[in-house]
């Protein structure tokens, strides 16, 4: 039989503290990064620090629901994805969304009680809608394989014609 033990409500504002304590010091890395990519956007090494800090923000506070927070650094992180994974370059444009993305989630992390009454949806689509120029050109990929495909069996038809 297992045992579950339930925290005290001191315990568990404790962990949320430190929660906090521990997402300022990533939105800092995350701010120095994004000083430091706007003189050198394709420098990996804090593009990774970026992004890591963004996934570690996301992952506790998954942990403690805070479902506002999870979307934001979610998005941030997966455009930070792309950028690392050097599908997307990192542009002007998408460094005044990133920057702006980055107050919205000091704000949040600041005002974590408040965090579940906040709308970040402005926010994430804006930062998503990098992302779409990438899914275009996968479309665009997807019709030259068609194509490709249709014309291998064009050439296959007419040999055995």
């Amino acid at each position: 039989m297992q045992v579950r033990r339930v925290m005290r409500m001191d315990e568990m504002e404790e962990l949320m503290q430190e929660f906090v304590a521990e997402a300022k010091a990533h939105l800092g890395e995350m701010e120095t990064g994004l000083l430091q990519l706007e003189s050198h956007p394709e420098d990996q090494t804090t593009i990774n620090t970026v992004f890591r800090a963004a996934h570690s923000i996301k992952g506790t506070a998954g942990f403690f629901q805070l479902d506002n927070i999870v979307s934001l650094s979610h998005a941030i992180e997966a455009l930070f994805g792309e950028i690392r994974d050097q599908k997307q370059p990192l542009t002007a444009p998408m460094m005044d969304c990133l920057l702006t993305a980055l107050d919205r989630l000091k704000a949040l992390i600041d005002d974590v009680k408040g965090t579940l009454q906040a709308d970040v949806t402005e926010c994430t689509d804006a930062l998503r809608k990098f992302s779409l120029p990438q899914a275009a050109r996968g479309m665009q990929n997807a019709w030259a394989l068609w194509n490709e495909l249709s014309e291998t069996e064009a050439v296959e038809q007419s040999r055995t014609a």
